[in-house]
């Protein structure tokens, strides 16, 4: 794992300071609308609405490297438009394809309708990848935001400065949606 993130990053060109973004935009972002689907917040975004953050983060920590990272491709032509503002882009470019469909990638993991190595590989290896960056701008709602977050912290010893795009950090000690931590969810 450790040689296929160092692949990655050298195929990238990966230089330091970088800041990392994971945007959503995968099978859970077409059903978040559907009635009784339980994901009404899920941060599936356009990259442009990540951008204010990303020129933050310029703007104190001086870094214009940006890591992109997302479960579609359609993801990365969005970041074009940037380039102008001196920002330069990297994304792994390993095949995402088997990502994109309209049934829950849970689903077609329990179908055997894809490789479960190359979805925990390439799971892996992105979220490796966006734990080394130096700061980071995700969904925390996300159980991919959140580990990230959480690698990114062991490694360092401390939290890097970051931006979530949805929740606080661990809401309701990991259950999703927003209910004051007052409320007694078990007891309801």
């Amino acid at each position: 794992l450790r040689e296929m993130v160092g692949r990655a990053q050298g195929s990238m060109g990966w230089r330091r300071p970088v800041v990392g973004v994971h945007v959503r935009r995968g099978d859970s972002c077409k059903l978040k609308a559907s009635p009784g689907y339980g994901m009404p917040l899920a941060s599936c975004k356009h990259f442009s609405e990540f951008m204010p953050h990303v020129r933050t983060m310029r703007r104190l920590y001086g870094v214009s490297t940006v890591f992109v990272t997302s479960d579609s491709d359609s993801v990365y032509p969005e970041t074009k438009p940037f380039e102008e503002e001196g920002f330069t882009f990297l994304y792994n470019r390993a095949d995402r394809s088997f990502l994109e469909h309209d049934w829950l990638l849970e689903m077609r993991l329990r179908m055997a309708l894809v490789d479960r190595k190359q979805v925990a590989e390439a799971t892996l290896v992105d979220t490796f990848l966006l734990a080394a960056c130096d700061y980071l701008i995700l969904g925390l709602q996300s159980g991919y935001g959140r580990l990230a977050l959480s690698l990114a912290s062991a490694e360092r010893g401390h939290v890097p400065p970051y931006v979530s795009m949805d929740y606080p950090w661990m809401p309701r000690f990991g259950m999703s949606g927003p209910r004051p931590p007052w409320v007694r969810w078990w007891e309801e």
